[in-house]
């Protein structure tokens, strides 16, 4: 936001020729005080090392745990789990590097989260809300299938909307089939879910096997308040962006507009969604089956 409000003069002077990655550096040397110039460079750097360490970490816990004991050799000693974390960790800081060199810019590596990353992950987060047969393995596939197609797109020149619905029909395509070849979550998982959340979609056996323990439990047929809320969320959480942003760089009113939308559609979500959650707590018979909400 300083960098809008005091450094337009000089992008407009760069007119097309602009180079967006020298921005902020040019405006932390420019704009700021020695002060503030050493903090806003350590929270840099803070905020790098937190998202690498973060990411190096979860890498090793999930091949460790969630591979390697589970499904290779669950009873291996501890030893054999460290050193096979830091052979992890080690794999996954060289693959980074190499990403890195891959790379020209930023802009390039968000072109490519937006039309190859991003679609690979869409198709098995969306399903596995909206029909009962979803598993681990159909989730597992999608990613696996969306990812190689990711990667992919570096060595193959596709046009941005062709690839993103390529890799979304690849992830969802590899989800579904494996769903098909492997066998559904268990009744007791599958209930408590769906009495917990309610989902829309293809829940029809779930709801008669739930129906079977308490017949006074209903389908969800809430869909046209439960979009409705969608779309005003929507809103609601762009103004939170939109309004500091235009108090920053003093664009008066566009700030009261968004501050305005932002008080109507809270009170709009507090009458049409807050107001309706329900308590969600759910009970069991007396032989332990789950049987709805109270």
């Amino acid at each position: 936001m300083l960098g809008i409000v005091f450094f337009s003069d000089d992008l407009r002077a760069q007119g097309r020729d602009v180079n967006f990655e020298r921005i902020l550096p040019m405006v932390v040397n420019n704009y700021l005080p020695i002060g503030l110039k050493g903090v806003m460079i350590a929270a840099l750097l803070a905020s790098f090392m937190s998202t690498f360490v973060s990411t190096v970490n979860s890498g090793a816990a999930y091949v460790v745990n969630d591979i390697y004991k589970r499904y290779i050799n669950p009873h291996s000693p501890p030893a054999r789990d460290v050193a096979l974390g830091w052979i992890t960790s080690s794999v996954v800081i060289l693959l980074g590097i190499a990403f890195g060199f891959l790379t020209k810019n930023v802009h390039a590596v968000t072109g490519w989260i937006v039309s190859a990353l991003i679609p690979a992950f869409v198709a098995p987060n969306l399903i596995k809300w909206h029909w009962w047969r979803f598993n681990g393995y159909g989730f597992f596939a999608g990613m696996v299938a969306g990812t190689l197609g990711a990667v992919l797109k570096f060595f193959v020149a596709v046009d941005p909307v062709v690839s993103f619905l390529l890799i979304l029909a690849i992830s969802f395509a590899a989800s579904m089939v494996t769903c098909v070849l492997t066998k559904p979550e268990s009744d007791a998982v599958l209930k408590r879910f769906y009495l917990d959340v309610r989902p829309w979609g293809f829940w029809g056996p779930i709801l008669e096997k739930c129906q079977q323990d308490d017949p006074t439990i209903q389908k969800n047929s809430d869909f046209r308040r439960d979009m409705f809320n969608v779309g005003v969320g929507l809103i609601w959480q762009t103004v939170l962006v939109t309004v500091p942003i235009y108090l920053v760089i003093q664009h008066w009113r566009q700030m009261w507009i968004s501050t305005a939308l932002f008080v109507v559609t809270s009170v709009i979500l507090k009458f049409s969604w807050y107001d309706r959650l329900g308590p969600g707590q759910m009970y069991m018979t007396k032989d332990g089956q789950i049987a709805g909400n109270r």
